[in-house]
């Protein structure tokens, strides 16, 4: 059962906001401008950082950290485990949830938990166009004028006038992937009554209906 009215405050980092062109280890440059579209993930961290009380590094910082990782490879993008990765360098720890119910992540704001989830660019209604751009999901609330609505926090620039969608449509462009990030202590706490929330998720969704 989704719990309505439960918001976390947070604060919004911006993916654009990359200070220079970023230097590659080979020598080569790349753009900020063409960096910056990728860096919606690190924004995010930036976020959950921010709300757990860690010192925030600069989004120069994590981006060439990640690359000079592994994190992100410039053919093949960012991908949740490298998030991860990086999340973990910092203070934080969590798990990645692929194919998590809808009904196990609305409940998480409930125990203080904002996750990273991955939604279509506008949150478009288009099924194929699902993913591609990660928010900071905060909680659902009911609005006196559009119904329920999801609360969350989105790098990308409509983020800027855009932080509640129509629930429906807001889910619609989920592709089905989450992480949870919280600091390592807090996760310890955490760990084990999220597992048990996502266990009871799975078992409602697989429930059959009895008709009278």
């Amino acid at each position: 059962m989704t719990m309505y009215d439960t918001v976390l405050a947070s604060h919004r980092y911006l993916q654009h906001a990359l200070l220079e062109d970023l230097a590659l280890p080979d020598g080569t440059k790349l753009p900020r401008v063409e960096c910056e579209d990728n860096c919606c993930g690190l924004a995010c961290i930036q976020s959950i950082m921010d709300a757990e009380g860690l010192p925030v590094p600069t989004l120069d910082t994590l981006l060439a950290e990640g690359i000079e990782s592994g994190a992100y490879d410039t053919a093949k993008e960012w991908i949740l485990r490298g998030h991860l990765e990086m999340g973990c360098s910092y203070g934080l720890n969590g798990e990645i949830f692929p194919e998590a119910p809808i009904s196990f992540l609305e409940d998480l704001p409930a125990i203080q938990v904002a996750l990273i989830i991955s939604v279509s660019c506008n949150f478009s209604l288009n099924p194929k166009a699902r993913g591609g751009q990660l928010v900071v999901f905060r909680g659902t609330r009911v609005s006196n004028t559009e119904g329920e609505v999801c609360c969350c926090d989105d790098p990308s620039r409509q983020g800027a006038t855009v932080d509640e969608v129509e629930q429906t449509r807001f889910w619609s462009s989920f592709s089905g992937s989450a992480l949870i990030l919280k600091s390592s202590k807090s996760w310890q706490e955490l760990r084990s009554i999220i597992v048990d929330k996502r266990s009871e998720a799975h078992l409602a969704t697989r429930r059959p209906i009895h008709l009278l």
